[in-house]
């Protein structure tokens, strides 16, 4: 089961949290302009750990990583629990610097949010 379910509509990339995970991420749903992502991968190399401040989520290491972390004025959303599965988007002009996203086939979502920023359609 994924725990986030990416789409684009209308400019605006919408983040749906699944499951329990609205729970630990006290999320349910984030709506990002597109014209804020900066940058889009898949690199389980960068994700290490949420910021270390103030959060609103549940962070059990090795486990699950949900919800809102913040740090030196870093805003990061976060719901992963397998690493390999997850997509890392930088944020600009956002709430949030940085969105960590488990899906369920990270390259095709990385593939959607890159066409849809350069303005064509997915294939």
């Amino acid at each position: 089961m994924t725990m986030t379910r990416i789409t684009v509509h209308n400019d605006n990339l919408n983040i749906e949290i699944e499951g329990l995970h609205r729970l630990w991420a006290f999320k349910r749903r984030l709506t990002i302009p597109l014209a804020h992502v900066q940058h889009v991968s898949g690199n389980p190399d960068r994700i290490r750990r949420p910021p270390i401040g103030w959060s609103l989520g549940f962070w059990a290491p090795g486990l699950i990583v949900a919800g809102t972390f913040c740090s030196r004025g870093k805003r990061e959303f976060w719901d992963i629990r397998h690493p390999t599965k997850a997509i890392i988007i930088d944020l600009a002009n956002d709430r949030h610097t940085r969105l960590v996203l488990e899906v369920e086939d990270p390259q095709s979502v990385i593939d959607m949010i890159t066409q849809a920023r350069r303005g064509t359609s997915p294939s």
